[in-house]
């Protein structure tokens, strides 16, 4: 069977707008495979999953659609489905096709890292903030109850946990913690660069939630004050060497 652009485009529109009476003609009839790619590289079942066609979704794996990736940043239809925040798409995907939780974008993010970062795109919306924020915390735990390794890197060897600290705090990444913390995540995780651990990082900072801090360092309290980074330095020695004290 040789899919044509034109009988891509038209079945990508029918996925689009649900057209399941369309889609299972031309799916039946061979004309278009469940398998096939637009121009983008992006698969129907990508074009179900950010439109949250679940009844479209079904059909589709029905007749043998995979999760592979695609696209400019070669993600899954499951980070497609994450990023939309359509989690019931996400259940569905993860439930048929047993999707592989560790498939990398482009950018080096698996579904895990995506969902952790989020709520830097809910930062800008005002009104919606917080309620996306929340949203993105129900879709950490779905990947870590579904088997999310909580300490998958990112390309920086960054874990969701730490690459967290690193940004600027939030209450909703310090739950966004408390969850990752709670599922296994580790409070020792180093970077690939400078091997900055969780404290190297409050060291630098000008100010830390101490509260959450506590919180980390009651789960590897035995090791954090020895572990140190490229330079040899313990988190108390880059204090020190900042002459910032009062963060310890």
């Amino acid at each position: 069977m040789s899919d044509t652009t034109v009988d891509i485009l038209d079945t990508v529109a029918a996925v689009q707008e649900g057209d399941y009476e369309t889609l299972k003609t031309v799916l039946s009839n061979r004309i278009v495979s469940a398998n096939s790619k637009d121009e983008s590289g992006c698969t129907l079942l990508h074009w179900a999953a950010i439109n949250n066609r679940i009844t479209i979704a079904k059909l589709l794996i029905e007749y043998g659609a995979n999760s592979m990736g695609g696209g400019l940043l070669n993600e899954s239809p499951l980070q497609w489905a994450l990023r939309k925040r359509f989690y019931a798409m996400a259940e569905l995907l993860v439930e048929k096709l047993h999707v592989d939780l560790r498939h990398k974008s482009a950018q080096g993010l698996d579904a895990l890292h995506l969902c952790c970062r989020l709520g830097k795109i809910s930062d800008s919306l005002s009104d919606a903030s917080d309620e996306l924020a929340t949203e993105d915390l129900q879709g950490i735990y779905l990947l870590l109850y579904w088997g999310a390794n909580p300490d998958t890197l990112d390309n920086d060897g960054n874990t969701p946990l730490l690459w967290l600290v690193k940004g600027e705090y939030t209450a909703e990444k310090a739950a966004m913690m408390c969850l990752l913390v709670k599922f296994g995540a580790s409070v020792l995780a180093q970077d690939n660069g400078s091997l900055e651990g969780i404290f190297h990082v409050f060291a630098k900072k000008k100010s830390v939630n101490l509260s959450i801090a506590f919180f980390l360092f009651q789960q590897g309290a035995s090791n954090i004050p020895i572990l140190s980074n490229s330079s040899g330095r313990t988190p108390l020695a880059v204090s020190v060497f900042l002459t910032d004290l009062s963060k310890f």
